[in-house]
């Protein structure tokens, strides 16, 4: 640690000397006043999950200039990948963000989040300084905590069925929950699946290195991420976001290569002047156990619950020595878009053709494989309304007759 340091203080002090830019206003703004900032209409909501955990979800219930008051938008979930959150759906301008984009077009939006993240550490019982608060990985944001916001949006709007839009991690909660409560299929209008993750067993960059060198030693892994929470957007995050990633020399050495080595390479789709106000919000945070589980999916291949490494403990969860393994292949009545990239180190080509091949056919409505995409491209990129999200809003209206607007 020592010898890192003066490499450290050294390109912080290029950093610093290169100028900082005055700072942009949404940097580190919650999702509801970025949502205010651009002018657009937003409420909160909070979700409770059957075992206590509050979440905060928010909603864009109509465009900018649209102020007339109409019931029968339809309702549109999105929801985040790994480590972000609401904010990530409305953290580009406001053309770029698809938050804004489907309010504009005529959509009911609302914008989840997940137990663990920035929205998601209140709990009736328990606090988030409570150790057991972090128990948990993605198979409780699978059936507990998505089925929750389904519950709300249906709540408040009426509509018993949903259109559902997720990034990475969220397509997987949505897998998981199928395999295991194949009706839940009925409350899905219709799913957009971006970058899905599945098995996750060929990807590349950190993440891959991370779980060959600690999944097998899971002491030295805990010992080093701790046991409770994990990568937060702590205040250490904001003030590196506002002097690091603010400068040019900072994107360009630092945090630009830093989003590269997790996601992938950079396809020219990152709008370099608004990093600050990407890592102003992202890492949002999730728990420890939850990274475990996704080294454990990417060292295993395969798509099971966590493994406590204990037999006993196993036994205690699951009635059997080993992890259950989820069976996608049961996953029926369900209509999903799936859109991917060539480029994508962590859904992989390898890993999304074992996706594609293991659901039964008629579940797969299309696929789009795009040929430079990298993972946060589909979250941050410059051309997804163009790509991806006014191309969802035209299978929308073509498939379903939706009239928008």
């Amino acid at each position: 640690m020592r010898r890192l340091l003066p490499a450290l203080t050294f390109i912080i002090t290029v950093c610093v000397c290169s100028g900082i830019k005055e700072a942009l206003p949404e940097e580190g703004l919650p999702t509801d006043k970025l949502i205010e900032y651009w002018g657009y209409p937003v409420e909160k909501h909070f979700v409770k999950t059957e075992d206590g955990y509050i979440i905060e979800i928010h909603r864009i219930p109509h465009g900018k200039h649209d102020k007339s008051i109409k019931k029968d938008r339809p309702a549109i979930l999105l929801l985040h990948g790994l480590l972000e959150s609401s904010a990530s759906y409305v953290f580009n301008l406001p053309h770029q963000s698809p938050g804004f984009v489907f309010a504009d077009n005529g959509f009911d939006v609302w914008i989840g989040n997940v137990r663990g993240n920035t929205y998601g550490k209140n709990h009736t019982s328990l606090s988030a300084k409570d150790a057991e608060f972090w128990q948990f990985s993605w198979p409780d944001l699978a059936h507990k905590d998505l089925p929750a916001m389904f519950d709300k949006v249906t709540e408040i709007t009426g509509q018993e069925q949903i259109y559902y839009v997720a990034h990475s991690q969220a397509n997987l909660i949505l897998f998981a929950q199928l395999s295991e409560y194949p009706e839940f299929a009925k409350r899905i209008r219709r799913h957009f699946a971006l970058a899905p993750v599945y098995t996750v067993k060929h990807i590349k960059g950190l993440l891959q290195i991370l779980a060959r060198i600690l999944y097998p030693n899971i002491k030295l892994a805990k010992r080093l991420l701790g046991d409770n929470e994990f990568m937060p957007n702590s205040v250490f995050m904001k003030k590196f976001a506002r002097y690091i990633c603010n400068t040019k020399a900072g994107q360009n050495l630092i945090c630009n290569s830093a989003i590269g080595l997790i996601a992938g390479p950079n396809s020219n789709q990152l709008n370099r002047t608004r990093i600050s106000v990407y890592a102003s919000h992202s890492s949002a945070g999730t728990s420890t156990q939850n990274f475990l589980h996704w080294m454990q999916t990417v060292y295993r291949g395969v798509m099971e619950r966590y493994d406590y490494r204990d037999t006993n403990t196993n036994v205690k969860y699951y009635k059997q020595e080993t992890p259950p393994s989820y069976d996608v292949a049961r996953i029926s009545g369900l209509k999903m878009h799936i859109f991917s990239s060539k480029q994508d180190w962590l859904a992989d080509p390898t890993d999304m053709e074992n996706l594609v091949n293991t659901f039964q056919k008629e579940v797969i409505q299309s696929h789009k494989i795009f040929d430079d995409y990298s993972h946060l491209d589909f979250l941050w990129g410059v051309n997804i309304t163009q790509d991806i999200t006014m191309p969802i809003i035209s299978l929308i209206e073509r498939l379903d007759g939706v009239k928008l607007k």
